[in-house]
């Protein structure tokens, strides 16, 4: 009966799609703010406006060079995920070192988005992270990479202030299973391995414990406008957690 009533429901009510790109290569849009300064862009046709807006000179690479800022996405993923990977593997103890990291970052300061211009869920996180280069690293990659900021956004449903590293775990696991792509199922779980371990040491774990525990949930997870555009992402937005009866026949119905 409650299996019959959800098709019913989405039936009547279908998940709500960006459709610009079902169409056409390209659409027009406009950049304007939002009511709580905010930059928005509003595309054309469509029935919610994008949270921030991306900036093709930061974000676009040319043939054979990485941009600024994918250029320290690059290093980042490298350095201390890929690296630490491999001392996961043959039992090395894992560590961070960031300092070509920080001169990257150094680089992109004069484009980095302020942060009042920043989307809610990244003003949220921006407050909560201590100050350090990680701060405005952490805070442009997530303005600029909504693919990012919007799956952290996603993961944030399923933490738990009482056990921020177990819940992560937890997320984590569900977040794969919503990924589409194989590339993607594999890289985030390399995160959450990588990411857990180093939580081990004290001196790293205090740091996302703090965050999750003084983290205002309600500014950071997805809005309605948000899924509109992640649905159409390679990514399921609205898959639950499987673990739950409801979950269960929810995930069933719409994947």
């Amino acid at each position: 009966m409650i299996k019959f009533l959800y098709k019913l429901y989405y039936w009547l009510f279908p998940l709500e799609m960006v459709q610009w790109w079902k169409t056409k290569e390209a659409v027009q849009a406009r950049v304007t703010e939002d009511k709580d300064g905010s930059y928005i862009m509003w595309m054309e046709g469509e029935k919610y406006p994008f949270a921030g807006y991306p900036r093709g000179h930061l974000i676009v690479n040319e043939p054979g060079k990485y941009s600024p800022y994918s250029r320290l996405k690059h290093e980042i993923k490298n350095q201390i995920f890929n690296e630490n990977w491999y001392k996961i593997a043959s039992c090395q103890p894992v560590e961070i070192h960031a300092n070509d990291i920080f001169q990257l970052a150094e680089t992109l300061k004069y484009d980095m988005m302020p942060v009042h211009k920043c989307t809610p869920a990244v003003r949220e996180v921006n407050r909560l992270l201590p100050n350090s280069p990680w701060k405005d690293m952490i805070t442009c990659i997530f303005q600029e990479d909504d693919a990012y900021r919007m799956r952290f956004q996603y993961l944030v449903q399923f933490l738990d202030k009482k056990d921020p590293i177990g819940s992560f775990d937890k997320a984590m696991k569900i977040l794969e299973n919503a990924e589409v792509v194989d590339d993607m199922k594999e890289r985030i779980n390399l995160i959450r391995v990588v990411l857990l371990k180093l939580w081990e040491n004290p001196e790293y774990a205090k740091y996302w414990i703090s965050l999750v525990k003084n983290m205002d949930f309600k500014k950071v997870k997805l809005t309605k406008a948000d899924l509109y555009y992640l649905r159409a992402k390679f990514f399921k937005p609205d898959f639950k957690d499987p673990n739950t009866y409801l979950g269960r026949i929810s995930n069933e119905i719409l994947y």
